[in-house]
């Protein structure tokens, strides 16, 4: 659901990027949210030049409902690789996850762990989709074991590494 690398500002944002009506997108989201699989805390965000308190719709991936799921997302198994040129830096589409740096000054070949880091413990699906397929397994492994890592996504990115099979084991 979360296909915002901060979540959704409103039920609003949700509707319009899941493309459905928003009486369908409504009830789904307060659905997810009951059951625990979607969180809304309220956060500072800057909106039109000005920092103010919203609720934010993200991913709870430390909730009880995302452990019980995490059944069927171990058997989940990424798509083939396709056969196109390894990139060499990640695309600026994923920029924003690189505040602190310049990314298109981070070859992967020389980053991969900060980059698996960096990609991998975003809330941006689509992040996590391309650091799975392009960056090396032993690189999402140290990704797990790092210290601020919780458990919950520890598990999950240890399975990752485990399945891949793009880069060094």
């Amino acid at each position: 659901m979360n296909l915002s690398p901060f979540g959704f500002r409103s039920a609003r944002a949700a509707v319009s990027a899941a493309r459905i009506s928003t009486t369908t997108a409504s009830a789904a989201l307060a659905r997810l949210v009951s059951g625990g699989l979607i969180a809304a805390p309220t956060r500072r965000v800057l909106e039109s030049g000005r920092v103010t308190e919203r609720m934010v719709y993200e991913a709870n991936r430390e909730g009880r409902a995302w452990q019980s799921a995490l059944g069927e997302i171990r058997a989940t198994q990424p798509p083939a690789p396709a056969q196109s040129p390894t990139p060499k830096v990640v695309p600026r589409r994923f920029w924003h996850l690189f505040w602190n740096a310049t990314p298109s000054k981070l070859p992967i070949s020389e980053n991969a762990d900060f980059i698996a880091s960096r990609m991998l413990l975003s809330q941006d699906p689509k992040a996590v989709a391309w650091a799975a397929l392009n960056l090396p397994g032993s690189s999402i492994k140290r990704t797990a074991g790092l210290r601020h890592v919780s458990g919950h996504d520890r598990q999950w990115l240890l399975h990752l590494a485990d399945s891949m099979s793009v880069g060094s084991p």
